[in-house]
């Protein structure tokens, strides 16, 4: 993303893009979403001593509009 503009704020470098809408996004103006995994494979089972390969949660980053308009 070398020399790309935010699509937000049309100022800073873009860091990465949205996750949601594919808008090129700087540090300040991405927004984390933390949402939890519904695999069966990320989940552990009661009374079972086990550990997971992954983390049971996963990051989302997406621009503000995004963040507010879908249902996470």
């Amino acid at each position: 993303m070398a020399g790309e503009l935010c699509g937000v704020c049309n100022k800073n470098e873009a860091a990465h893009k949205c996750d949601e809408c594919g808008i090129p996004l700087c540090a300040m103006c991405t927004k984390e979403v933390t949402l939890q995994r519904q695999h069966p494979s990320s989940m552990l089972k009661p009374d079972v001593s086990s550990s997971t390969m992954r983390s049971p949660f996963t990051k989302k980053k997406v621009c503000a509009k995004c963040m507010a308009a879908v249902d996470f």
